[in-house]
């Protein structure tokens, strides 16, 4: 026994190694959070289908942020997201129908991301509110917010580009334009654009637009008999060359800078589809929208010619939102 007063040596060397080492940290319990996940997979069709290679891309780039959710401190790290993918296949009814039966399985879901078809996603936000859903959602959000007031987006709005593209006419003092929109999914922002030249008194001189295998040209030549002299392109960049090849005339030294970077795209046009002749001193083109940063001019032999294509290209503004690197 040891003499009274004393504590014993054991007691002593347990309780400095206590202090040094510390106390058991408890194990992090991770509550299950159930998290609905539109994905735009299937058979979509026009502007709005997206390639396999892009939803590996998407599948990626969620298993990147689970992970990164999982070395989180709490709060944060104290949730395990449990994804219930949907695929929508761009498809407003289908997805509409996927939505109404997994709220109706259960498990109680908060949480809705993707949304990535502009179709999609303007149906299902009426439905938010009813099912007490939030979503998050990759797209820009479109200018009537108020229909959207249960959705939170996470890229810029269209508007800022139309915002930019009418001070740019304005520090020109280009007053007269016409609009030639790619689609259905450009609509959005082609009505936004139509509202902001109408403020900044900016005549609209017509609008032409085309979607899936209709005459691009045919939409060109309209705006030639309009005599106008200023195009806004809203379109898709993989219509870029399709576009530019209408407006293009044969002939043209080819540039050092040729091949841009980018995939290859062929595209058949008709030998009268290049005598437009839409651009030069005469004409300014304003191309406006989302995607890569070099244009897939890479032509194959059965498409325009490639000094032509240039030729037409030269002059053009692009903006475009450019986001952070790396």
């Amino acid at each position: 026994m040891a003499p009274p007063g004393r504590v014993p040596r054991v007691l002593v060397l347990l309780l400095v190694s206590w202090l040094a080492v510390g106390p058991a940290a408890p194990a992090l319990v991770r509550h299950p959070l159930p998290v609905l996940w539109m994905m735009p997979a299937g058979s979509g069709s026009g502007t709005e289908n997206r390639t396999g290679d892009q939803v590996s891309d998407q599948v990626s780039g969620v298993r990147l942020a689970l992970q990164d959710l999982e070395k989180q401190p709490p709060p944060l790290g104290s949730y395990e997201l449990q994804l219930q993918p949907l695929e929508t296949q761009c498809d407003s009814a289908h997805a509409l129908k996927l939505l109404f039966d997994s709220m109706w399985a259960g498990p109680r879901y908060l949480l809705l991301l993707g949304g990535a078809c502009p179709s999609v996603t303007a149906l299902i936000a009426r439905a938010l509110p009813a099912l007490r859903l939030v979503q998050v959602s990759p797209v820009p959000p479109p200018s009537n917010r108020r229909l959207y007031m249960n959705q939170f987006f996470t890229a810029p709005s269209d508007r800022v580009l139309n915002t930019v593209l009418v001070r740019l006419l304005q520090r020109w003092r280009w007053s007269r334009v016409g609009v030639l929109e790619d689609g259905p999914g450009l609509a959005e922002m082609k009505r936004d654009l139509v509202r902001q030249l109408q403020r900044a008194d900016v005549d609209l001189g017509d609008t032409e637009g085309f979607s899936g295998d209709q005459d691009v040209c045919g939409s060109l030549r309209r705006l030639k008999d309009r005599d106008i002299r200023v195009f806004v392109a809203l379109i898709e960049d993989q219509r870029a060359p399709e576009v530019f090849c209408c407006v293009s005339v044969p002939g043209g030294p080819v540039p050092s800078w040729w091949p841009p970077a980018g995939p290859p795209l062929t595209v058949s046009l008709s030998p009268q589809a290049f005598q437009l002749g839409l651009f030069g001193p005469r004409y300014q083109w304003i191309v406006a929208g989302r995607g890569p940063e070099a244009w897939p001019l890479n032509w194959g032999p059965s498409a325009c010619d490639t000094s032509s294509l240039l030729e037409a290209v030269q002059g053009s503004f692009r903006l475009q939102f450019r986001g952070p690197k790396g």
